[in-house]
């Protein structure tokens, strides 16, 4: 059964209001280093954002901003390291909309509970998957996918079980009306190699493999997005190719341990907000296929989660995915 989940935004029920004289006795913040939880592995888009915001922030507070990388279990083991954390603003997670709004809706059994154990810091950034194919593979459209399926068993790479790229993946089968072998790994970089080597079929990957598609050792069949990426202008999106509403991004945004007192919440929004807003910031990012969150505040990250989970809860119930 689903079971519909809320995340809560900014200034309502989770983010409780701290004691008078708090920050008096705790100091001024920050003053000691702050740990940023990443639920992905290295040399994904989420290690980009997080060095970014690593080097931006340390800049901005004054206190260095410790990477550190938790991926696996669907990034319910840096989910859960990070809610069992204090909630006084030294720790940061670096999630994904998978991860907050479609894992409660798979597993019956969360480590911890998004809606009721964090609460937004800001709102970052959000991209579509890209369809791809290793470079030998005769598999060039869609429609060779769909034949080949029915000949043969036919493998997608996902980072994740339940993670946008392996819905994604889900749903393309579905509406192609084949079946497709998912299998999951703990990084974009590692599905890759096998998907290059020859071991897996297709996958949903994020931007981060645009110079492997650049140099032809992939080949890009299609967008999973409404609209085409600047940076891939010739690779059509799903919906062109026919197939109804078919619009998956993946979107990250920063949140903290519930309770984290509501001024430090608004310390980091702000200064996370300046990161973004930065020219080569936003120039770095466009060139991958990266578009920045408009606006970057923590109520709309909040809100933002709230419309995945609306959006995904019917797509799970249809597709009858259910984790242990």
């Amino acid at each position: 059964m689903v079971t519909k989940r809320v995340f809560l935004s900014a200034g309502v029920a989770g983010l409780v209001a701290s004691p008078w004289g708090w920050a008096q006795a705790q100091g001024a913040f920050p003053n000691k280093p702050i740990r940023l939880v990443i639920a992905t592995g290295p040399g994904g888009a989420g290690s980009i954002l997080a060095q970014i915001l690593s080097d931006g922030l340390q800049t901005l507070l004054g206190q260095p901003v410790v990477m550190d990388y938790k991926p696996g279990a669907s990034g319910n083991i840096a989910g859960n390291n990070a809610a069992k954390s204090p909630a006084d603003g030294y720790t940061l997670l670096l999630a994904f909309n998978s991860l907050l709004a479609i894992n409660p809706l798979l597993m019956a059994k969360m480590p911890f509970d998004p809606a009721r154990d964090f609460v937004p810091v800001a709102n970052a950034i959000q991209y579509p998957n890209i369809l791809v194919v290793p470079r030998e593979s005769l598999l060039k459209s869609v429609d060779d996918i769909r034949n080949a399926a029915k000949a043969e068993s036919l493998s997608h790479a996902s980072v994740a079980v339940g993670s946008t790229a392996h819905l994604a993946g889900e749903l393309f089968a579905r509406q192609l009306g084949i079946t497709l072998l998912h299998v999951p790994y703990k990084s974009a970089p590692a599905a890759r190699q096998d998907l290059i080597g020859g071991r897996i079929s297709l996958m949903f990957t994020d931007p981060s493999a645009l110079p492997l598609i650049k140099e032809g050792r992939l080949r890009a069949l299609a967008i999973s997005g409404a609209q085409r990426m600047d940076v891939l202008a010739e690779v059509p999106t799903l919906q062109e190719l026919g197939m109804k509403n078919f619009d998956v991004q993946v979107v990250f945004g920063l949140v903290a341990p519930a309770k984290t007192p509501p001024e430090i919440i608004k310390r980091l929004e702000v200064e996370i907000g300046k990161v973004l807003a930065r020219e080569d910031v936003k120039e770095k990012f466009a060139a991958q296929g990266i578009r920045i969150a408009n606006p970057t505040t923590a109520d709309a990250f909040g809100q933002r989660i709230r419309q995945e989970v609306a959006v995904w809860t019917p797509v799970v119930r249809e597709l009858g995915i259910q984790l242990d």
